[in-house]
């Protein structure tokens, strides 16, 4: 029997485009493993700062090139977990952004529904609360937030810009602004705001 080459590559397609992953599949508190394979792990970590196998947390930077989610607009997805249990605290979308006349209320007005669906945000829910935050860190990063606070479940949903044309980073090469969509929980949140001294300004 002939075998249909290009049936074959289809298929094959198909299949790889089953395996991917939504971001917001991803859920908190459940064990990284799950989600990815230890090659993946291995490929994807990143060390810095606030991620180490030394240090409380690890996180992965996994590039929108590498094509192992679908449906992702953004530049980069974040992971992180605890090294202790490997349970994941922190979920995040990063979009860059290279323009001075960057309106950060604009992009996050667009996307807001957006993710209203796919977070199961209802303000009408006593559990959930809105919160605007404005930040500054150590580096003299600044940045601006919608947090939707989950309160029963400990965790906050982020809809955030960032700032770093006055930054004391080195490394940022391409872009001067950051837009993100995040989840992640108190614990982690407060645990980053203690490492990079971050304080509230408004």
């Amino acid at each position: 029997m002939k075998i249909n080459f290009f049936l074959i590559i289809f298929l094959f397609l198909i299949s790889c485009s089953e395996n991917k992953k939504e971001v917001h599949e991803i859920k908190l508190y459940e064990n990284i493993g799950k989600y990815f394979s230890n090659e993946q792990l291995n490929k994807y970590y990143f060390e810095g700062e606030l991620s180490s196998k030394n240090l409380k947390y690890s996180f992965l930077v996994i590039y929108n090139s590498e094509k192992i989610f679908k449906n992702n607009e953004f530049d980069k997805v974040q992971v992180a977990w605890n090294n202790n249990d490997n349970k994941i605290h922190y979920v995040g979308q990063i979009k860059h952004i290279k323009l001075s006349e960057f309106k950060c209320d604009k992009l996050r007005e667009e996307v807001t529904n957006q993710f209203k669906v796919t977070q199961k945000i209802n303000l009408n829910n006593s559990d959930i609360k809105l919160e605007k935050v404005k930040l500054r860190d150590k580096n003299n990063t600044y940045s601006d937030h919608h947090k939707y606070k989950f309160i029963k479940d400990d965790y906050n949903f982020n809809l955030s810009c960032y700032d770093y044309t006055k930054t004391n980073f080195t490394h940022l090469q391409n872009y001067n602004y950051e837009f993100r969509a995040d989840r992640i929980t108190v614990e982690l949140g407060n645990w980053i705001a203690e490492k990079t001294k971050t304080k509230r300004i408004n």
